[in-house]
């Protein structure tokens, strides 16, 4: 079966960070300050603990797509294998964000999609898995069919891209 991984731009606070990590294939993961430690934290499913998970199961060469809350995907991509340290927002690596809040960097070969991809049932986490069968539909890229998941019945039409690029 097929895995994948859904990343949550953080649209909320801007495009500015999608814009980045677009232009340098990275992927960001917020852990907000230190002095919420939430790696410290017992209870729900924080970022911290997605992240870690990611870390443990994610596989060189898993789907990763880029989601924008309220607009769809606008990205989909290829896990390098990389996964940077959590760090602080020096310089503003992430500029929507805080210099002080902290995060982490995936390295991810990304393809920019023409148009968005909507969700039936959008991601409720910043970074999610996914794990079964995808859905095929002529009025989408061969690649797509066999990645995207979650998508509903009625596809719009979608400009096809080029298959994503070996790494």
């Amino acid at each position: 079966m097929k895995t994948g991984w859904i990343l949550n731009s953080g649209r909320k606070f801007g495009s500015k960070n999608e814009e980045k990590m677009l232009s340098k294939n990275w992927g960001f993961i917020s852990f907000g300050t230190k002095e919420e430690r939430i790696e410290e934290r017992r209870i729900g499913n924080n970022t911290y603990k997605q992240w870690v998970k990611f870390n443990k199961e994610a596989t060189k060469h898993d789907n990763i797509y880029l989601y924008a809350k309220g607009i769809g995907i606008i990205a989909t991509g290829i896990y390098t294998g990389k996964c940077g340290p959590m760090q602080e927002n020096t310089n503003q690596i992430a500029p929507n964000w805080e210099e002080r809040d902290r995060l982490s960097i995936i390295y991810i070969n990304w393809v920019p999609r023409s148009a968005p991809f909507k969700l039936e049932k959008p991601p409720n986490f910043t970074l999610s898995k996914y794990v079964g069968s995808f859905i095929t539909a002529t009025s989408i890229s061969e690649t797509e069919s066999n990645v995207l998941p979650y998508a509903t019945a009625a596809i719009p039409q979608i400009s096809t891209q080029a298959p994503l690029p070996a790494i």
